[in-house]
């Protein structure tokens, strides 16, 4: 049984599977018990993505046995014209993250496991590679106010796009991500987006 259909009883429509042993959703941090039932369930990770210091997650994970990680996606590049710096260590938070995926057994959120939520997952589908094999789309949660599913994926995947521009020869290498310009949209914009629109599964 996969994660989300064990956690349906608590009523949150948020949490989905996005592999077999990996769920994505809200903070846990008020459920200590969705946490060790996550644990029962063989989950060992657990991923916020609000960035800076989150007492209360943190330490229910460590009561409940599960590992906690913080990765800062309050700040990734806007989608808007206007061009936000990352962290100077976005990237290797990517890698990082994207070594958790690989792994599975995780759970992934944010505050309310829409926005930075969906940014990770759009992050790991177009940029993780593991083993040449690509992620399955992942389960996107429609941002409030858009009434179609095209309108979020395609302000995730500008979110990416920029990621790319800025990138340094050297980050790119470190991910495998090879090609120029033109090249790059291709491969992870263009055919990316075309896949997701295609095989998305959403949620509100």
């Amino acid at each position: 049984m996969r994660i989300a259909q064990v956690l349906n009883g608590y009523g949150i429509p948020e949490i989905r599977d996005i592999t077999p042993t990996i769920a994505a959703g809200p903070t846990l941090e008020t459920r200590p018990r969705i946490l060790q039932d996550l644990k029962n369930q063989g989950v060992t990770t657990i991923v916020d993505f609000r960035g800076g210091t989150q007492p209360l997650i943190e330490n229910a994970c460590n009561n409940a046995g599960l590992n906690y990680c913080n990765f800062d996606f309050n700040h990734t590049i806007s989608s808007g014209k206007k061009t936000i710096a990352q962290p100077p260590n976005f990237i290797e938070q990517l890698k990082q993250f994207f070594r958790i995926m690989n792994r599975g057994h995780a759970y992934i959120g944010c505050q309310y496991g829409v926005h930075r939520t969906n940014a990770a997952l759009v992050y790991n589908y177009v940029l993780n590679n593991p083993n040449g094999k690509s992620f399955a789309s992942p389960s996107i949660a429609r941002i409030n106010g858009d009434r179609d599913i095209n309108n979020t994926i395609n302000f995730l995947f500008r979110k990416v796009w920029k990621t790319l521009k800025v990138m340094s020869p050297e980050e790119k290498a470190e991910l495998k991500i090879l090609g120029d310009k033109s090249e790059l949209f291709e491969k992870y914009i263009l055919r990316k987006v075309g896949e997701l629109k295609r095989n998305v599964k959403c949620f509100r």
